[in-house]
């Protein structure tokens, strides 16, 4: 059976509601938005302002891995006089003292690899015998003597090892330079202060 269905001025009136619910949802939406998006910008300061020093401690470490392993200078005993010849390798961070078998033939033995940290070290000294010097470096384990070396190279180490220990007390600051005129600074700096107390 077909028919006409009708809309009473009732159902006519109810159309016009959703005009009037989306304006009330409009205006507390935008309440909201005044209330609340002041903190979520806070939080986001926040947030930006702790990747930047997540970022900056980043490049800081990435910095201090980079230098220490920058080789400031790299020098060794006469193998002909050393029956264990070493090979001695400073960085911003550490002495490295590197023995070798006779010949560097591991027939004679292990190679042995000793490390000192720059800031442990309590006095660099350079002793002197004919044509050669010893380089006498102690710290807070014990003492190291490195013989028959080339006179200006144990002067080298010694001032690059006191320039570091002089800077690192006066608080100064290594990162970023260039590691030969680093080096330059280092000598001039442990030259002019041939003792350093810890």
């Amino acid at each position: 059976m077909r028919g006409t269905i009708y809309f009473s001025k009732i159902n006519r009136g109810y159309r016009k509601n959703p005009s009037k619910t989306e304006v009330i949802k409009e205006r507390i939406a935008e309440d909201m938005r005044h209330k609340i998006l002041p903190d979520e910008t806070e939080a986001q300061k926040e947030v930006s302002r702790q990747i930047v020093q997540d970022e900056k401690s980043r490049q800081k470490l990435y910095s201090l891995t980079s230098t220490s392993k920058t080789v400031l200078l790299k020098i060794s005993t006469c193998f002909f006089l050393e029956f264990e010849p070493k090979d001695i390798v400073i960085t911003l961070t550490n002495v490295t003292i590197t023995t070798k078998p006779f010949l560097n033939i591991p027939l004679f033995g292990a190679k042995q690899i000793q490390g000192i940290v720059i800031e442990n070290i309590t006095s660099v000294e350079v002793e002197y015998i004919p044509l050669f010097a010893t380089l006498r470096i102690v710290d807070s384990t014990g003492t190291y003597k490195i013989r028959f070396l080339k006179k200006e190279e144990a002067v080298h180490a010694r001032n690059i090892i006191q320039g570091m220990l002089v800077g690192k007390k006066s608080g100064l600051d290594f990162i970023g330079i260039e590691p030969k005129e680093l080096v330059a600074k280092l000598i001039r700096l442990g030259n002019h202060h041939p003792e350093v107390t810890s």
